[in-house]
């Protein structure tokens, strides 16, 4: 299949460990034809050029031109990735100074900035959620401190953005789901009151606990039909990390709450499949649910990595962890779908 070799360097950049098989792996494929056009963009969109590096370099395809470009990219990533996290400093440490909760998401959250992204954490934003309750003075507070309101554009976060050549946006959730789609409104139905009641302390910060991080990246995944390997890369280390560390009949509990069960089975099928890895497994004892036939073939896909976003409304149905559900998200594809085509006719 096109480009699935250059897909499966691009996950191998985007994961941490599993050292040796991705050596080899690695090996194999550059002795191949490889596209170094098509993988240098892609490695620039989606934010892993200095994770190339590293896994061309363990298997000694260093001395060429490409690896001269891709160092290049990799300097702009780590400048990011410092701009962002001393953005996030920056509105952490407003938030304390005025006594507003909050939780760090995705890659500001410290588990996955030290350990499942390491040091090339590039984020395009960063994310943090909020109480309800708080949220219009938190966006005073935001706006008195010279930060911009861009706008809200979903049912769960609105944006910001600082004033500067190149602004860095901030969201502001008060919600893990976008409660106004028609899609993932009925995929995933956690309760964030029991999310923050669940909430654990780390350094002195509130963070998800490591059962609701876990359902948050399958949901999150979901959403955006695994386009970005880092998110893949995400759960799989978090699974390889905590799952000996939770219990299994809580965690259980909680991805039923959520609505993740199903999703998160397609999830690690697909892990093992790129990794060759059984200890992904494990995710049957927390409550995964085995895929069934559509999404086994969505894990194939997205082993893959090949029209990923035509596979949208597959993605979604196949996820659903029950048949009323699986009937409900039907639906609101076809929702969405009607709601995509008005939106473009009154263009015409």
């Amino acid at each position: 299949m096109k480009y699935y070799s250059e897909n499966l360097l691009l996950f191998f950049a985007a994961i941490q460990g599993h050292d040796e098989f991705i050596r080899q792996r690695t090996d194999e494929i550059i002795r191949g034809d490889i596209d170094w056009e098509y993988l240098q963009q892609n490695a620039a969109a989606l934010g892993i050029a200095g994770g190339l590096i590293d896994r061309l370099l363990q298997a000694e395809k260093a001395d060429n031109d490409f690896i001269s470009q891709m160092r290049k990219i990799m300097k702009h990533e780590i400048q990011k990735t410092v701009s962002m996290l001393s953005l996030y400093k920056e509105i952490s440490s407003l938030f304390k100074k005025y006594g507003f909760s909050f939780i760090p998401l995705k890659g500001c959250d410290s588990r996955i900035a030290k350990g499942a992204r390491n040091v090339f954490n590039v984020m395009e934003d960063i994310d943090i959620l909020v109480k309800i309750s708080d949220v219009e003075d938190i966006g005073n507070v935001l706006e008195e401190n010279g930060y911009y309101y861009q706008g809200s554009f979903s049912g769960s976060h609105m944006n910001f953005f600082t004033d500067e050549a190149m602004p860095r946006l901030i969201e502001i959730h008060w919600d893990l789901i976008n409660r106004a789609s028609p899609v993932n409104s009925r995929l995933f139905q956690p309760s964030i009151d029991a999310v923050w009641e669940r909430s654990i302390i780390l350094c002195d910060i509130s963070h998800l606990s490591t059962e609701d991080l876990l359902s948050y990246l399958v949901a999150h995944s979901v959403k955006e039909y695994f386009h970005k390997p880092k998110w893949l890369a995400d759960i799989a280390w978090v699974i390889e990390n905590f799952s000996s560390k939770i219990d299994p009949a809580h965690t259980k509990i909680i991805m039923t709450e959520w609505g993740t069960s199903k999703a998160l089975g397609i999830i690690s099928s697909a892990l093992k499949a790129l990794l060759d890895d059984s200890d992904f497994d494990v995710v049957w004892d927390l409550g995964a649910l085995r895929p069934g036939l559509i999404g086994s073939f969505v894990a194939k896909r997205v082993v893959c990595y090949h029209n990923l976003r035509m596979l949208r409304p597959l993605i979604f149905m196949s996820s659903a962890d029950t048949l009323p559900r699986t009937f409900s998200v039907t639906g609101g594809v076809i929702e969405r779908s009607i709601r995509e085509l008005r939106k473009k006719i009154s263009k015409i």
